[in-house]
């Protein structure tokens, strides 16, 4: 079976575990890659602040139009996604499978170590990740 082009990378793991310290590394390094980042487009458009129903439901248009476009650019694209509900997953492949080979890596962090680099990203961004999300 031929692999399809492009590939759609999806980054799994908790805050602090090094999705997007991976993602960074991968555009800097890698050509023909773009990331999409539900945080990002939250804290572009809305301030970052956890949204009503009707707009996470445009932020989650916005994210997979991006993804489309990249896509049908042949740009291989990072999804960096903390939840990793089935469901969820299942809509990105239900939705691009036909345009990308779509891989998964899950960034699997000790909890103890989460908790450091969170306070420590909250020492330094002030962005405070509550207990229960870790």
């Amino acid at each position: 079976m031929r692999n399809k082009t492009p590939i759609i990378l999806i980054l799994i793991g908790a805050p602090g575990s090094g999705k997007s310290t991976f993602a960074e590394n991968r555009l800097q390094n890698e050509q023909n890659w773009a990331r999409v980042c539900r945080d990002d487009f939250r804290a572009m458009q809305f301030q970052g602040t956890k949204a009503d129903d009707r707009t996470e439901g445009v932020i989650t248009g916005a994210i997979e139009a991006s993804i489309e476009a990249f896509l049908l650019k042949k740009s291989n694209v990072l999804i960096d996604a903390t939840h990793c509900k089935m469901e969820y997953l299942n809509q990105y492949i239900k939705r691009f499978g036909h345009l990308a080979d779509i891989h998964f890596k899950l960034f699997d962090v000790p909890l103890a170590e989460l908790q450091q680099r969170c306070a420590e990203r909250e020492r330094q961004t002030g962005k405070h990740i509550p207990q229960a999300v870790l």
